[in-house]
């Protein structure tokens, strides 16, 4: 699918639409369209990337458009396993050229544009930074599935259109004037606007099957052609029943066992369903306030999604492309940090009250070590900061004046046991080097005083 573009006449048709209209963007695929044809390498060409993301969005404003954009923060855990099974291939494409490396074979054709596609550090930073202060754009973080809050988000505010990679807005009814251009067909959301919004889900899993050869002309000695294919598969499934999705089921996937599967799958596109809040609490603890603060914060990026996972489910995601986890001749970085995330844990989770049986918290931890050591993932406890260190999360965040601040950096020492010189050291340093600094001072630290970490 090539990336969204406007429709044939979009500057005419966007002034008699209204004053202002609001195009969503999906900011990973934004990145990777704006990025494309550069070196996917550490260190990438930055400046560059800032100017082409001013550009890109002066654009659109000389059309008279207003751009949304939308990221990737928060993983469902629903969608652990589709996570672990991408990060699991990932792993053995760098070990794959790692091998390669080591041995002298790797070629330029090892690092073509689709093999190990990992953006430079820093492309993420740069273009927040551009969005909101240069080109002072309205952007979010999800704190739900992304797409499903794009497509809510260009529903309720009536949005003109949603620039995208992903075929699954083909399905939401959201944006009322959005036009998906595709590389193989051209989808037309008035023509097919009478199947019902029940079709399309099922429509996509149909197109994913093998049993659309059965709608072709398969003749001995003819080829189906798959011309036809989007065509015959909508005729079948104007004639299905939508009350009989058992049929479907056994017709698509050979196994009516199926038939929650679809059924789940048509109800995750109805943006009509009241969209739930699966982490709020009724709590008397104030543990619900600051679930609330934090989801705030995330939102508008004020707050790592990596925090507010940890907070709102209890596990992190760390997925790592460019370390041989098969040599022993230094530490994993996983082993390295693992006492640190565990102080952090202990910072997040101090508040949280625990449960009717639960003994302690526990954080679920999909880091890698190995491309086995994802699935399943290791549980580990929180360690806890000392007894009256801990100020609060909402003091931590929202604290103002010098008290507020010592607070912070008495709790940074306290975790990371420095004294009083090496704590006010820390504080002299400029904001961003702070977090760089402090994971050097504990992994050094916990080197001289124990030999281990």
């Amino acid at each position: 699918m090539r990336f969204t573009s406007f429709p044939e006449g979009g500057q005419e048709t966007m002034s008699t639409v209204r004053d202002c209209p609001v195009i969503v963007c999906d900011g990973l695929s934004t990145v990777n369209f704006i990025y494309s044809g550069l070196d996917y390498i550490h260190g990438g060409q930055l400046k560059e990337f800032g100017q082409a993301v001013a550009d890109f969005v002066q654009k659109f404003e000389e059309y008279g458009a207003r751009l949304v954009f939308f990221f990737d923060g928060t993983l469902m855990p629903v969608k652990n396993a589709t996570w672990i099974k991408r990060r699991s291939n990932e792993l053995y494409d760098a070990i794959d050229l790692l091998d390669q490396l080591e041995s002298g074979n790797l070629t330029a054709s090892s690092l073509g544009p689709n093999r190990m596609i990992c953006l430079p550090i820093g492309i993420r930073e740069v273009f927040f930074y551009v969005l909101r202060y240069v080109c002072k754009c309205e952007f979010r973080i999800a704190v739900k599935d992304c797409d499903e809050e794009i497509a809510r988000y260009a529903k309720n505010m009536n949005c003109f259109a949603i620039l995208s990679q992903d075929t699954d807005f083909v399905i939401y009814d959201s944006a009322s004037y959005n036009r998906h251009r595709h590389s193989d067909m051209n989808y037309d959301s008035d023509s097919t606007a009478e199947d019902g919004d029940w079709t399309k889900p099922v429509r996509i899993n149909a197109l994913s099957r093998d049993f659309h050869l059965r709608l072709l002309d398969t003749r001995p000695g003819y080829r189906p052609n798959f011309y036809y294919l989007p065509e015959k598969i909508a005729s079948f499934i104007r004639r299905s029943n939508v009350k009989n999705l058992q049929a479907i089921a056994y017709r698509i996937f050979g196994n009516r066992a199926y038939t929650s599967l679809i059924r789940d799958s048509i109800y995750s596109y109805d943006l009509t369903i009241e969209d739930v809040d699966a982490t709020s609490v009724d709590d008397k603890t104030g543990w619900s306030r600051i679930l609330a603060r934090a989801k705030e914060l995330c939102i508008s990026s004020n707050l790592s999604s990596s925090i507010y996972q940890i907070l709102a489910f209890s596990i992190i995601y760390a997925g790592s492309n460019y370390e041989d986890y098969r040599k022993k001749d230094l530490p994993l970085t996983r082993e390295v940090l693992s006492n640190l995330r565990r102080k952090i844990y202990g910072i997040l989770l101090y508040e949280k009250p625990l449960t009717d049986g639960e003994r302690c918290h526990y954080v679920e931890e999909l880091v890698a070590g190995s491309p086995d050591s994802l699935c399943p993932g290791m549980k580990v406890e929180p360690l806890m900061p000392s007894e009256g260190e801990h100020p609060g999360l909402l003091e931590l965040w929202d604290g103002v004046g010098k008290e507020a601040e010592d607070r912070r950096w008495n709790l940074i020492g306290e975790v990371l046991k420095l004294n009083k010189v090496q704590l006010e050291t820390l504080r002299e340093l400029e904001p961003r080097l702070i977090k760089v600094v402090i994971t050097l001072v504990y992994v050094i630290v916990r080197i001289m005083k124990f030999g281990c970490y």
